[in-house]
């Protein structure tokens, strides 16, 4: 039988040596190759496109609420099909052996679901774009809710119809349920906040041309009213008589543009 060859060091150096002299000879050559490539600087006066969209990501959002409850909608069976064959890849085949069911039964299930997903996207639909606005309603969005449950007790006060919110994504919802004449928006809002909230609105047909009054505890944000095409800002706290005075003067200004009919105050 052959004799397998000995492994032989050079004497004055252990393997501890010879390792680590393999080692620095390998980082220096890693070194040396790195140094050979050509390095550009980055420029830093470069100028990014900002690529935020307000209005587009709030419009999305509601696609995506309107969807979940189109979804939530469905037969537990037609939704756990869709569920294999869109979210988890699932072929129809495949589907069909986990569930153990016949092919075309899964088929016809996914053409049901799909129908009837459409139906429910498409009454939503109609049911928003039917809405019209009240000249005398008013959409009140405040997260703080003893700030908007006096706000709301103050303009029902006025004669006014108001409608509430407590978050972004409810405020737009109830826009497209029930267009508001006017819109008395806080800044500071949870899930979407008042700024993006206002662009969605000004994005929509529906609604493009709504008064909006902007309202924050943040005086520093008074410069935002402006940019988001807001009629008037007040600073929290402010008067209830100075809130009057600015709804009011809103509304008799979409009056104007519109020619709805003007609010009627109780007597």
């Amino acid at each position: 039988m052959a004799r397998r060859p000995r492994v032989r060091f050079r004497t004055g150096g252990g393997v501890e040596t010879w390792i680590v002299s393999v080692v620095r000879h390998r980082c220096i050559d890693v070194l040396r190759a790195r140094r050979r490539r050509p390095v550009e600087r980055l420029d830093l006066t470069l100028q990014w496109p900002d690529q935020e969209d307000p209005a587009a990501d709030a419009l999305q959002t509601l696609a995506r609420d309107d969807t979940r409850c189109a979804l939530a909608g469905l037969p537990a069976e037609q939704r756990e099909t869709l569920d294999l064959v869109y979210f988890q890849g699932l072929t129809h085949r495949e589907i069909a052996l986990r569930l153990d069911l016949p092919l075309g039964t899964v088929k016809g299930r996914i053409r049901l679901a799909l129908d009837r997903l459409r139906l429910n996207l498409d009454l939503r639909v109609v049911s928003d774009v039917s809405a019209t606005a009240d000249s005398r309603s008013v959409l009140v969005v405040d997260d703080d809710p003893s700030v908007r449950t006096l706000i709301v007790r103050v303009l029902e006060e006025d004669g006014l119809s108001v409608i509430h919110a407590q978050d972004g994504r409810q405020a737009l919802q109830q826009a497209r349920m029930e267009p508001p004449a006017l819109v008395v928006l806080d800044l500071l809002l949870p899930h979407l906040n008042g700024a993006k909230v206002a662009a969605a609105l000004r994005s929509s047909s529906d609604s493009a041309d709504t008064p909006i009054l902007l309202i924050s505890v943040d005086r520093a944000l008074q410069h935002k009213a402006a940019q988001l095409g807001a009629y008037a800002y007040l600073e929290k706290p402010f008067e209830l008589d100075d809130l009057l005075a600015a709804v009011r003067s809103g509304l008799a200004n979409r009056h104007c543009r519109t020619g709805d009919s003007p609010p009627t105050r109780p007597g």
